[in-house]
């Protein structure tokens, strides 16, 4: 039996792997060496731990970390995130996007991670 390794016998591989778009939704904090794979999801206002590797998709405002990603926490509980979720702020220009982050709750709730 012949085992061929070059990548020209093989399909798929490389094709594959890159046939998809990573999709970086809004509002999205990712850390230094965090490596996202193609076709991986990051939700609205997700946090990338720092050298981490995702191979899955990130729901809105979860914190993963780890090799391979895991959710460590959510940013805020289910009925914040819903609020935050329904606002749409990042549609809006800076100035109304502030108003409506003042709006849903607190400065310091809104910077805690």
């Amino acid at each position: 039996m012949i085992f061929l390794h070059h990548p020209f016998y093989h399909t798929g591989g490389y094709n594959d792997l890159t046939q998809k778009d990573c999709v970086i939704k809004n509002d999205v904090w990712i850390g230094v060496d965090a490596i996202i794979r193609r076709g991986v999801t990051i939700g609205n206002g997700a946090v990338v731990g720092a050298n981490s590797f995702v191979n899955k998709d990130v729901p809105d405002f979860a914190v993963v970390g780890g090799s391979p990603a895991k959710i460590l926490k959510y940013r805020f509980d289910e009925s914040m995130r819903k609020k935050i979720s329904a606002s749409e702020y990042w549609i809006y220009e800076p100035d109304k996007a502030k108003e409506i982050i003042a709006s849903l709750c607190s400065g310091e709730q809104f910077l805690k991670i």
